[in-house]
């Protein structure tokens, strides 16, 4: 089968990067045709479809109000012209959408609709209900677009506490759905969980269109096959971006306040970074450690050898969590914010505590607790069973043949 996979970005960028490449990847190696189509960037992997990618935009440098100048954001030309070409050529069986919003656009939507091409898409995140992807905004979670109340953004500044920004993503969420671009022409969306099919359904999208697939784990990742003893010296570890939603400085301030005595390395970079510095420059603390980017590959080996637990603070609704079950792959646990899918992760597979990030007592006690070979034993058994590559790419295939058959 050949397979249009439509992201973005096309380098390792986060947890929804992640997915994409690695699923890629895995088509590949069962033997279906892939043929990526992203924008351009110098970061961007290696791949001779290169030439068909849309031209490069930084959001963050050039700013949004250049973008709604040129009108991609609401509806990209060129976007729409290149990945026409590209079926033309290709002739895809199939497309899968992930990441498409702001530099591609759902303009590519109109194009495959119009070649006749079923459409799959991933929900890797809040944006078709959200306008500022996170449904979070004046520092707490926030529900407020439901209904399609999109003004919600603007009246909030919920856009990098940009009352500009926020006018302008408001308006793309008018103008898209009410054209109808993501609601009628995706055939089916992918959940990566319960919660966040759940979500989607409360929002009033149609739960018959949305099936629920977790994430797997690639097989590059090691899985080990028997528990492996903690650290002598407990040590924790937190890995994701350092952006206030990740819940990242309430967890450095509890580990001030609580004066807790045991390491905590920070793997990452953000908008936060320069706030946590200054934050530790002038604490007493000396044992949380902030390392910046670090290679993936490189990461999960320290987790494997070096780490007692990871600990995910996050203070906002996560849609999945890819690092929680490579971490579980290794056989360590994970102490979690009692927060969305997260939460729903670590109750169901036990390999693993929640805690209240605001609550630095809760935070010390689990820590305290989680250091017990249970958890580790609790993540290995939970791995051998659960978030399979053969497995996925079994239930991706039945997904796209059934949109086939009707075709």
């Amino acid at each position: 089968m050949k397979i249009l996979q439509i992201n973005k970005f096309y380098y390792r960028r986060g947890g929804a990067e992640n997915h994409f490449l690695d699923l890629c990847e895995l088509l590949e190696n069962h033997g279906e045709k892939v043929v990526p189509f992203a924008m351009k960037h110098p970061k961007n992997l290696p791949t001779v479809y290169n030439k068909n990618f849309v031209s490069n935009i930084d959001l963050e440098k050039v700013g949004i109000s250049s973008m709604l100048k040129s009108g991609r954001i609401f509806y990209s030309l060129e976007a729409k012209r290149k990945i026409s070409k590209l079926i033309n050529r290709e002739k895809p069986d199939i497309a899968h959408a992930h990441l498409i919003y702001h530099q591609l656009s759902p303009s590519i939507l109109v194009a495959l609709k119009k070649k006749k091409v079923p459409v799959v898409m991933t929900l890797s995140d809040w944006k078709l209900i959200c306008p500022n992807y996170l449904l979070f905004t004046e520092g707490k979670i926030c529900t407020r677009c439901k209904n399609k109340k999109y003004r919600q953004a603007w009246e909030h500044c919920c856009s990098d506490n940009s009352c500009w920004k926020s006018a302008v993503i408001a308006a793309e969420a008018y103008f898209h759905h009410a054209r109808g671009y993501y609601e009628n022409l995706i055939d089916l969306f992918v959940a990566p969980s319960e919660f966040v099919k759940d979500m989607f359904v409360d929002f009033g999208w149609p739960a018959e269109k949305i099936i629920v697939l977790p994430y797997f784990l690639s097989p590059s990742i090691e899985r080990i096959g028997e528990p492996r003893a903690a650290p002598k010296n407990p040590r924790f570890a937190y890995l994701g971006r350092l952006e206030e939603v990740k819940g990242v400085q309430e967890l450095v301030e509890s580990w001030i306040v609580q004066n807790i005595p045991y390491d905590l390395d920070i793997y990452g970079d953000g908008s936060l970074m320069p706030t946590l510095k200054i934050i530790l420059e002038r604490s007493s603390q000396k044992n949380i450690f902030l390392h910046g980017f670090v290679d993936r590959d490189e990461v999960n080996k320290k987790i494997a050898k070096e780490i007692t637990a990871l600990i995910a603070p996050s203070i906002y609704y996560e849609t999945f969590g890819l690092i929680t079950i490579e971490a579980w792959a290794k056989g360590v646990p994970i102490l979690a914010n009692n927060c969305g899918v997260l939460a729903e992760l670590v109750k169901k597979s036990g390999a693993g505590l929640l805690f209240d990030v605001k609550n630095g007592n809760d935070l010390l006690e689990k820590i305290k607790k989680i250091q017990g070979r249970v958890y580790r034993e609790r993540a290995v058994k939970y791995m051998e069973t659960h978030h399979q590559a053969d497995e996925y790419y079994k239930q991706i295939m039945g997904v796209y043949n059934s949109l086939l058959s009707r075709k």
